[in-house]
């Protein structure tokens, strides 16, 4: 009550001179082409909006509820940026020894979209990539793991630009994550049911933190 107080007290320091009503909105909101979006507020998130630099990993469905998920898995990325993003050479790394190298002139437009579809042949499009198959690639962890984007194929901290892990700590790229600044030791997303995603809260906030994501009944890609 007493904040609500002072935070109106504040707004009335700033418009004394405007009579009308002022509405505050609990929501987060942007603007994308005219277009507003409304996110769920919470307290982790409580911080101003500013504009991303980097592509983030925002929704993974690694556990499909079908018998057999190979080739239903999947990575969704979001680029929130000021503009256009040259992805050619980033390596998507979230199985040992496996990993998706984006192909040359892959190009992600500002507030767009990409899934990567985990070991499945396809065609590749502006919104959805596949890794292909091979007889040594692997399906993601069913109740742990972890997803990891690179500048380029070199694995270190210098060249990691985004992060999360499921299930438990402790995964492959965690450490140099951890040493990059963009993830904290020991910080995992509670593993979620079958045929369920984890999916960022609010894809346009970045605070590397566990609980940025939520469990995701009906999972939805490129939105």
């Amino acid at each position: 009550m007493f904040a609500t107080i002072v935070l109106l007290a504040s707004f009335a320091s700033l418009w004394g001179g405007v009579f009308g009503t002022v509405a505050i909105s609990s929501d987060i909101e942007k603007s994308e082409n005219n277009k507003f979006e409304a996110g769920e507020w919470d307290d982790d998130l409580a911080v101003p909006l500013t504009q991303l630099d980097h592509i983030v990993i925002t929704e993974v469905l690694y556990d499909d509820s079908s018998d057999d998920d190979t080739g239903k898995e999947w990575i969704e990325l979001y680029n929130g940026t000021d503009g256009e993003v040259d992805m050619s050479g980033m390596d998507l790394f979230a199985t040992t020894g496996d990993d998706f190298i984006f192909p040359g002139g892959f190009k992600l437009s500002q507030f767009s979209f990409v899934v990567v579809h985990w070991n499945l042949v396809g065609s590749d499009s502006a919104t959805d990539l596949y890794t292909g198959t091979s007889d040594s690639f692997d399906n993601m962890g069913n109740t742990s793991g972890w997803v990891a984007l690179f500048k380029n194929s070199t694995h270190s901290k210098d060249t990691i630009i985004d992060y999360l892990e499921y299930g438990a700590g402790g995964q492959t790229a965690e450490s140099k994550a951890a040493d990059a600044g963009i993830w904290t030791a020991g910080d995992f997303i509670p593993d979620v049911n079958e045929g369920y995603s984890i999916e960022k809260k609010e894809k346009d906030i970045d605070l590397n933190k566990a609980s940025e994501f939520k469990d995701q009944s009906i999972p939805t890609p490129k939105k």
